[in-house]
């Protein structure tokens, strides 16, 4: 695992979603992180519509969760180079279709920014979307989130079950 000296910790949860190539790039990004040997456990997948895209295809969403012993910056730096890997460029931000997007969207009950963004965690996008907020109340249903105290479970149960499709037959080939 990356780093040198430090406490891992094992309660960092990573949003994946791909809707370019998305089985095959899911399969990839999770091998990527098997083989770094941060990878602890993998929610199941869900079919969700693009948002702000309207012709793209589906995204193939999930949460992941992590063991890691440094900073979120460098574990950041870590998914960038996954991400760049399997084809995403850095000019891919904002509203279109992806190969692979990583998003560090929790890290037990630390409430933090990090990096040049910076980015935040907890990540905004676990109170807005169903893609992030059910699979990671999947894996961690009673973790309260730290910003506001109400259980993950509680935030992903505000969202319509139409928001989103499990994907079982892409689970199925994980």
């Amino acid at each position: 695992m990356p780093g040198s000296a430090g406490t891992v910790r094992d309660q960092i949860f990573v949003s994946v979603g791909s809707n370019i190539a998305p089985a095959h790039n899911v399969r990839s990004v999770l091998s990527r992180l098997t083989r770094s040997g941060i990878l602890r456990e993998v929610s199941p997948t869900y079919w969700t519509q693009p948002i702000g895209i309207p012709q793209a295809g589906l995204f193939l969403n999930l949460v992941v969760r992590v063991a890691w012993d440094s900073d979120l910056a460098s574990l950041r730096r870590q998914l960038t180079r996954m991400e760049r890997a399997l084809g995403r460029t850095c000019a891919q931000s904002g509203w279109q279709s992806r190969t692979i997007d990583l998003d560090i969207v929790l890290d037990g009950d630390v409430v933090t920014t990090y990096g040049d963004q910076p980015w935040r965690v907890p990540h905004p996008d676990i109170d807005q979307f169903a893609h992030v907020a059910v699979p990671l109340a999947d894996l961690a249903p009673d973790m309260v989130h730290p910003a506001h105290g109400t259980t993950l479970a509680e935030i992903a149960h505000r969202f319509a079950p139409h928001d989103l499709r499990a994907a079982s037959e892409v689970a199925d080939a994980l």
